[in-house]
């Protein structure tokens, strides 16, 4: 069983030409990504100025008696909720663009090491990696049938077919 769960991840260890490849097209994404990223933090800066200003505008039409302070403190209380909206939502950004290449460069190097990695590892550090890159096991005769975890089964498929897309 050992043997046949081994071939399973053999099947997503790709040579180091395509891990060049796919790291290089990781670190393109990782550009349009991060850019992504940045033109959100911008716009989520600009909402929060905006607010600050509807804030301070409000305060003077409070002194002025424009506005009533009830009114005041709760038109407030709801823009500095948006304005507490938009900080979390920077910092979900922030957290998600470093996160995305991070968790990119941990997968591709599992994939160019799978097979590798589980020849030599204890059999609680077996399961672990087999976990890892694979959801369910299936037994078809004397065959042990691996459901990927994604995107290992992109990966699995695409080495099994070399050629699958043109060029």
């Amino acid at each position: 069983m050992d043997q046949l769960i081994g071939e399973a991840m053999k099947a997503v260890q790709a040579d180091p030409e395509v891990l060049d490849y796919l790291t290089t097209s990781l670190h393109e994404s990782h550009a349009d990504e991060k850019a992504y990223h940045d033109q959100a933090v911008v716009a989520l800066h600009q909402t929060y100025r905006k607010l600050q200003e509807k804030i301070d505008k409000a305060y003077t039409d409070k002194l002025d008696g424009v506005i009533t302070a009830e009114f005041w403190e709760k038109q407030t209380a709801v823009w500095r909720k948006e304005q507490q909206e938009s900080r979390d939502a920077v910092a979900r950004h922030e957290g998600a663009n470093q996160k995305y290449f991070e968790l990119g460069l941990a997968l591709l190097n599992t994939a160019g090491r799978a097979y590798d990695l589980y020849r030599v590892r204890s059999l609680p550090e077996k399961r672990q990696l087999a976990g890892f890159v694979v959801s369910n096991l299936a037994i078809n005769g004397e065959n042990v049938v691996p459901t990927y975890k994604e995107p290992f089964g992109l990966l699995a498929k695409g080495l099994s077919h070399p050629n699958w897309l043109p060029d």
